[in-house]
């Protein structure tokens, strides 16, 4: 849990490199044949750099996570977490100095984000957008008193972000070849000299997405969309009220981020292009909220395949925190309701910031109790974590939820409950309608539902108990 050497660094670089090739193409290989949400995901705590906070902000599909955590002394710098292994990552002062933060990696393991270095022309340090890449940083906006940051990177090394003060604030791509040479790009949005405009999100086709201040036709808050060096800006639609932004989008250029309807707060928004429409138009659809207090959504990223993560608010409800989802065909997850009991003892879910292409998601949690073990990990710490969809070829002896309810749902996992809720079942009255979900076979054991329960039934649960999720032909 505390920071570690350069060359340390450099060997979890490279180890993440190698790595990427097969676990990226296993991830592609599995992920397209996911047709709704995974019922069950692992939980991993990532730890800290040795101080109490940690927060997961982006995730690639190696399963590498980049965020920010704490020094023992309570700065915050960078960090890859890979394996099991949490590593700083070098920022502009070197390792252990200084403040920053990641916040996107790609699939090669390029991390960008912002970290403070001495300012040219006053006491103190100020924030610059930074590429960390094979053991270095590179200062993408140096020689200057602004502040930048960098919010994405694509495969090919396209940066995207924001920089500048006064009224120079401006929405920034950038790219760092070979030899570490900085070329910087102005991306010209028709908004107001100024006011904020940043690009948020770069995809493979560099088709970048992010939001900026308009006054015309109404002074609003506008997300725009842009396909090219040579291409004009397209504004996104709302949901019929003023403001919207876009965060991130995918290679099929689906973009996510929030949107204000008519009246209300924001909602997580997604666009989607319209085939054949040149320049490109979107249609614009919401992700419905979650019942009362939450009033407002957002939308923080997207994978390859359509899979969403982001957190509904309570604004107008004063001490009720986010709650993080995932969203996928129309199906919308709590993340709280995905994990065991025995998570949702320990944490409470605070944000879900990124998704890859396996599904993997990360974020931040807080603690709820303090952990005897770790002499930092006190109630109220936050962690970046990661959550794995977990193995759901359970068979027929998933009948239900961990507490045993019928009737029930498949949970992705064999436990207690359902062998609660088999037995239930299998000593109901043959009347009961309960009875059934205990016909699991036929008398000789052939999967398949008979119209009888009997002991074929009964050795096919257990035959299947037993085994666990994961190891049963499907």
């Amino acid at each position: 849990m505390n920071a570690t050497s350069p060359a340390r660094t450099a060997r979890t670089s490279a180890r993440t490199t190698l790595a990427l090739a097969g676990t990226a193409l296993a991830a592609m290989l599995v992920a397209p044949s996911l047709a709704a949400l995974p019922e069950r995901y692992t939980f991993t705590e990532i730890g800290t750099l040795g101080g109490p906070w940690s927060n997961g902000l982006a995730i690639n599909n190696a399963g590498v996570v980049a965020g920010l955590a704490d020094r023992p002394d309570f700065s915050s710098g960078p960090f890859i977490w890979s394996d099991g292994i949490i590593d700083e990552v070098i920022g502009l002062q070197g390792f252990g100095v200084g403040t920053g933060s990641a916040l996107a990696i790609n699939n090669l393991g390029q991390v960008v984000g912002y970290s403070h270095t001495p300012a040219p022309n006053f006491p103190g340090t100020v924030g610059h957008a930074f590429l960390a890449r094979d053991g270095q940083a590179f200062d993408l906006e140096p020689n200057t008193d602004a502040a930048s940051t960098a919010r994405d990177i694509n495969d090919f090394g396209l940066i995207v972000g924001d920089g500048g003060g006064g009224n120079n604030v401006a929405a920034l791509a950038w790219s760092v070849d070979g030899n570490g040479q900085v070329s910087r790009f102005v991306l010209n949005f028709p908004g107001v000299p100024g006011f904020g405009r940043q690009a948020n999100g770069v995809n493979n086709s560099s088709v970048i997405v992010g939001g900026g201040w308009m006054s015309e036709p109404t002074w609003a808050y506008a997300a725009w969309v842009l396909h090219g060096p040579n291409e004009p800006f397209i504004i996104l639609p709302t949901l019929g009220g003023r403001d919207a932004n876009a965060e991130k989008i995918n290679d099929a250029g689906v973009i996510v981020g929030d949107a204000q309807p008519a009246q209300g707060f924001s909602r997580a928004a997604i666009w989607t292009p319209i085939p054949g429409t040149t320049p490109t138009r979107y249609t614009v659809s919401d992700i419905p909220l979650f019942d009362a207090p939450y009033d407002s959504g957002e939308a923080r990223d997207i994978n390859s395949m359509g899979m969403i993560v982001g957190a509904d608010l309570a604004i107008a409800t004063n001490g009720v925190g986010p709650k993080p989802w995932v969203y996928f065909n129309g199906q919308k997850r709590a993340l709280e309701d995905l994990v065991s009991p025995e998570v949702r003892a320990e944490w409470t879910f605070w944000w879900a910031m990124g998704i890859n292409d396996a599904g993997q998601i990360t974020g931040v949690a807080v603690r709820n109790n303090g952990d005897p073990n770790d002499p930092i990990g006190n109630p109220g710490d936050t962690r970046a974590f990661i959550l794995t969809p977990a193995p759901t070829n359970c068979g027929p002896a998933d009948i239900t939820n961990t507490d045993g309810d019928l009737p029930g749902t498949p949970d992705g996992a064999i436990d207690n409950g359902d062998f609660a809720a088999f037995f239930a079942a299998f000593f109901a009255s043959p009347e009961d309608p309960i009875h059934t979900v205990a016909d699991l076979a036929n008398t000789d054991g052939e999967l398949g539902p008979d119209g009888v329960v009997d002991n074929g039934d009964f050795s096919v649960f257990f035959g299947y108990f037993f085994v666990g999720c994961g190891n049963i032909p499907s």
